[in-house]
């Protein structure tokens, strides 16, 4: 089980891609936090729904990310966690180069408005291993 022992490491939403397809599922999420380069692909982000990440943080982690970070809910159990710009949200578990600690990802992706696509980075946050 994953926990989360510090606060959002981002200040606010950052947009990450404003563009059009398939541009965004060839781009690289880039950002700088703690000392190092955390990088991954869009792709590789929106294989991670948000819905998921309660079966991997402990209850109480997940709980603060939802209400701290402002999330709306699903509306029913086909719909999906939204963030800013009502983007879907999906995350993406990153390991720290020495292995202490890994970072979680949690990106607003999808199409904004027809054929405009983009990503925000909604979280950054560190978790370690309970």
């Amino acid at each position: 089980m994953l926990q989360i022992r510090d606060n959002n490491l981002l200040r606010e939403c950052l947009t990450a891609f404003d563009g059009q397809e398939p541009e965004i599922w060839e781009y690289t999420i880039s950002i700088e936090a703690e000392g190092e380069v955390w990088q991954c692909s869009t792709q590789d982000v929106v294989r991670h729904d948000v819905k998921k990440l309660p079966k991997l943080l402990a209850t109480e982690s997940f709980e603060k990310i939802i209400e701290e970070q402002g999330f709306m809910r699903p509306a029913n159990e086909f719909g999906g966690f939204r963030g800013k710009d009502g983007l879907n949200l999906y995350f993406y578990l990153i390991p720290s180069t020495d292995a202490a600690f890994q970072m979680l990802l949690i990106a607003g992706i999808g199409e904004f408005q027809p054929g405009r696509y983009m990503a925000n980075l909604e979280g950054l946050w560190k978790v370690h291993e309970v």
